[in-house]
């Protein structure tokens, strides 16, 4: 060991004494501290750390590779030195004292990285827990790669003795890293490939972000640091073998057990991640063959088949090991279920939960399953009641992908996402949950190619045992509370319930909620974007007092509103009242805007369906109302609104009219009246009429043929008769 200790420090003195290496980490330090004193409060803290890090981390391994072959080359594989095979000191002792003296300085970059993430972070009014939690994070990441990175770059420098050493050290880097990730991983989507990805976190996926980013690839990044470690002992006992095979030795039995119990750890190091990749490719597989998920073409032609739900009583579980358990009860009109001619009941239930118990009026029934469609038989018997309801008990774990690193919904510790459109909990009727991307042989769920109705019906739900706090579009209840300790998970429940005519989608996270008590809606945030929700929210109350002045009959169509910044592939939604926002990148991007809209006026996704402005000026409407604002709050003039002066978002029905839906430009001629008539001093007559309309409704929903309630068009003609009757009086 003393031997082992000498050769160590004189290691340490060939690099700590190098006023060149020394001065790498401090220009690292001041280009980490300058970058992190730049960030805006606005943008997410942690996605612009992380950047940062992407980059520069997979740059500093170019130092790596070039400190460990002139570690290899200053004497081992140099010539001037062969005398030095001659001392008592094994090839072991000097690779090992090389590698730990080299890691010990990379280390200073390690420790730079975790250490002004967290104090930049704590100066921003970050939780200094979470602080950590990420500055732990980007150190191990850096670790790991250093100790990869630097036991090959001996390797190579072992095995090749001249100095295209440097010119294939060079492409090792640049295939490591940058040709690995684009023409590789992300190309062939070999997302299994990450772990011998050089960078950690220059990898593609979620990790980058501080919502359901590298937390719930938790499982993954252990298994995978751990076969990572045990091939860089693999690379350096590859290193040690060659050299002494260069030489005699009398320790050859000993030297072949050591590499190969150096092969067998690494072996056995991949076999639980190899595992972990073939479970998900196994399942993702088994849906990319199966017939009954379209491809997206088709998926357009297919028609949802929905039946009435008079009420839900969901109750969903959490088991210490992250698997659900389910119990759904419906309560359903049996109009709704005469089956026409058919012989079953048909529901929908994400396949990878599995079915235990159907139960109908309190008697348990026979069902079958074929992928996510479960089959009940009809009963003449249940024609004799006015209702029946329907009991189904359900269990399965949830993290799945799409193929690409990103997941469709997953429960992981005290991350959850389980979107309406994964069908969680059974949908009455037959609906399709995924759908085929052809041209990338991915599969997506089938609601970011198609929206599809779910059943109006009186909501509760129960949840139980999730490490942290749930949220959802219903109204919560009182917490409650219990001692008991179903499936052995730590008891903790949240009681949700009220009318919900969108679906329930379930979120769970490092969640923070803001509010101000000028607006009557909250944020839900990650706590690296709580200073831009403030900072929305403060607008937005703006906005809303303003409109709250004058509209008559304002009731808020939004309560609440989930800002998420993640890489999850989701749409944004409105949904009982709740807003979602998936946004892949920090900053405002005029939200408060987008929610008094929605707030206001409400969902205009159905607007692709109005082809002819003269039938139906929904549109120029909603931009009314905005005009209006821009005309007296802002002070703005007509031909300063005319001259972009204002959010063209709002008003593009007025001014930037599709010519082929308004040939006729009457948005333009509407927003020429109001600007005249507000110019006269007859902005009290131009909110009257707004009011007549907005009482009439001017949402533009998604429009369900099969159901009975349609919007109200609201034509052209109209407006003209309303403007004559207040404006001639």
């Amino acid at each position: 060991m003393r031997k082992w200790k000498r050769q160590f420090a004189l290691e340490w003195n060939h690099i700590f004494r190098n006023p060149w290496l020394m001065g790498l980490p401090a220009l690292y330090g001041v280009l980490y501290t300058w970058f992190l004193s730049a960030v805006s409060p606005l943008n997410n803290f942690f996605i612009e750390a992380y950047s940062f890090h992407a980059l520069v981390h997979t740059l500093t391994l170019g130092i790596v590779m070039l400190l460990g072959i002139l570690a290899v080359r200053r004497d081992i594989r140099r010539p001037a030195y062969e005398w030095s095979t001659g001392l008592p000191l094994s090839y072991g002792m000097r690779i090992t004292a090389k590698f730990a003296a080299a890691m010990a300085y990379l280390t200073l970059f390690s420790l730079l990285a975790a250490g002004l993430f967290v104090a930049f972070s704590y100066g921003r009014g970050i939780q200094s827990a979470i602080n950590i939690s990420h500055g732990v994070y980007f150190f191990l990441s850096y670790e790991i790669s250093y100790a990869v990175t630097l036991a090959l770059a001996m390797l190579l420098a072992v095995c090749l003795p001249n100095r295209v050493v440097y010119l294939i050290g060079f492409c090792a880097w640049m295939f490591g890293t940058f040709f690995m990730q684009l023409f590789i991983v992300e190309r062939y989507n070999l997302y299994v490939l990450r772990t011998f990805h050089l960078s950690e976190l220059f990898v593609e996926g979620t990790r980058g972000y501080e919502l359901w980013g590298y937390g719930t690839d938790i499982d993954e990044l252990i298994r995978s640091g751990l076969f990572v470690l045990a091939f860089a002992a693999l690379l350096l006992t590859a290193a040690v073998t060659i050299l002494n095979l260069l030489r005699p030795t009398k320790h050859g039995a000993r030297l072949w057990f050591t590499a190969g119990l150096a092969v067998l750890l690494a072996s056995a190091a991949f076999a639980p991640y190899g595992l972990l990749w073939h479970d998900r490719y196994s399942s993702y597989n088994a849906k990319i063959n199966d017939e009954t998920i379209l491809d997206i073409v088709k998926l357009w032609d297919e028609r949802t088949e929905m039946f009435e739900v008079a009420n839900y009583d969901l109750v969903l579980e959490k088991a210490g090991n992250d698997v659900l358990f389910g119990t759904a009860r419906l309560e359903i009109p049996v109009s709704a279920l005469i089956p026409q001619g058919k012989e079953e009941i048909t529901l929908t239930l994400n396949r990878l939960f599995s079915v235990s118990e159907v139960k109908a009026n309190g008697d348990p029934v026979s069902f079958t399953r074929q992928g996510d469609l479960l089959s009940l038989p009809w009963s003449d018997a249940l024609e004799q009641r006015e209702s029946v309801g329907l009991e189904i008990r359900y269990s399965g774990k949830v993290a799945e992908d799409n193929g690409k690193g990103l997941y469709h919904a997953f429960v992981q510790r005290d991350n959850v996402l389980l979107p309406r459109d994964f069908v969680w909990y059974p949908f009455p009727g037959m609906r399709h949950v995924y759908a085929k991307e052809d041209w990338s042989n991915t599969l997506q769920l089938a609601s970011m190619y198609k929206d599809m109705p779910f059943p109006a019906a009186e909501y509760r739900l129960t949840v139980k045992g999730f490490d942290s706090k749930l949220y959802t579009s219903l109204p919560e209840l009182e917490p409650q509370g219990n001692n008991d300790k179903p499936h052995g998970a730590d008891f903790k429940m949240q009681v949700f319930q009220g009318f919900g005519k969108d679906g329930i989608s379930l979120f769970g996270g490092p969640f923070v909620e803001v509010s101000v008590p000028s607006l009557p809606s909250r944020i839900i945030t990650t706590p690296s974007s709580r200073a831009l929700a403030e900072h929305v929210l403060q607008e937005w109350s703006g906005y809303y007092r303003y409109f709250a002045s004058w509209v008559a009959d304002f009731e808020p169509k939004i309560q609440q509103v989930g800002y998420f910044v993640t890489k999850q592939m989701l749409n944004e939604r409105s949904e009982n009242g709740m807003y979602s926002i998936f946004a892949s990148h920090g900053g405002d991007n005029g939200y408060a805007g987008l929610l008094m809209t929605e707030m206001l006026l409400g969902t205009r996704k159905g607007s692709f369906h109005i082809e002819n402005t003269r039938k139906d000026i929904r549109l120029p409407l909603r931009s009314l109302m905005w005009y209006v604002y821009y005309r007296e709050a802002e002070g703005l003039s007509h031909k300063d609104i005319e001259n972009g002066m204002a959010d063209f978002r709002m008003l593009g029905a007025l001014f930037h009219p599709d010519s082929n839906e308004d040939p006729d430009n009457l948005g333009g001629r509407m927003a020429e009246a109001a600007g005249k008539a507000i110019d006269a001093g007859k902005i009290s007559q131009v909110k009257e009429i707004l009011n007549y309309f907005y009482a009439q409704g001017m949402e533009i929903p998604l429009e369900d043929p099969d159901s009975p309630v349609q919007a109200s068009p609201i034509p052209y003609e109209a407006w003209e008769r309303e403007w004559e009757r207040v404006m001639g009086q």
